[in-house]
């Protein structure tokens, strides 16, 4: 059951995650209009700073802390 919450909160950060690097690269293109970076390279960078930003809270996950 903790496994199945775990999951689902790892997934519900990471769906929020893709939604805002959608949002962000939309919202890149439509002020600046060309970018020097393609999406998918933002969406690593993003990604990354996702998962960097997460770890924290993971752990807190991990061992029974909810938040």
């Amino acid at each position: 059951m903790k496994i199945k919450l775990i999951l689902k909160g790892v997934a519900v950060y990471y769906a929020k995650a893709a939604v805002f690097t959608i949002a962000s690269y939309g919202l890149l293109r439509l002020v600046y209009g060309h970018t020097g970076i393609s999406f998918i390279e933002w969406t690593l960078i993003l990604l990354a700073a996702f998962t960097v930003a997460y770890i924290p809270l993971f752990v807190g996950l991990l061992r029974g802390k909810s938040s």
